[in-house]
C-alpha cells in the first residue's frame, strides 16, 4: 500500500502540469481566434467577389441558351 502513495505526484509536479495545461489552452484559444478572424476575412472577400461577379453574369441569357440547347437537342 505504500507504493500507491509513493506514486502520487508532488505539488510541484501538479503545478507544472497545470501550467502546461494552461499554456496549451492558451495556444488553442489563440488558434481559434486566428481561425475566426481568417474566416471573417474569407466571408467578406467572398461577399465582395460574389457582388462583383453577379454584375457580369446575365442569368436570364444563360437560361435562354439552355432552352436553345434543349430545342436543338430535341430537333436532332
Amino acid at each position: 500500500m505504500n507504493s500507491f502513495f509513493m506514486s502520487l505526484p508532488t505539488q510541484a509536479q501538479l503545478d507544472e502540469r497545470q501550467k502546461d495545461a494552461q499554456e496549451r489552452l492558451s495556444k488553442l484559444r489563440s488558434a481559434y481566434e486566428d481561425f475566426l478572424k481568417s474566416w471573417k476575412d474569407i466571408e467578406h472577400d467572398t461577399a465582395v467577389l460574389q457582388k462583383n461577379i453577379s454584375g457580369h453574369i446575365d442569368t436570364a441569357k444563360m437560361h435562354d441558351i439552355l432552352k436553345h440547347i434543349d430545342t436543338l437537342n430535341e430537333s436532332l
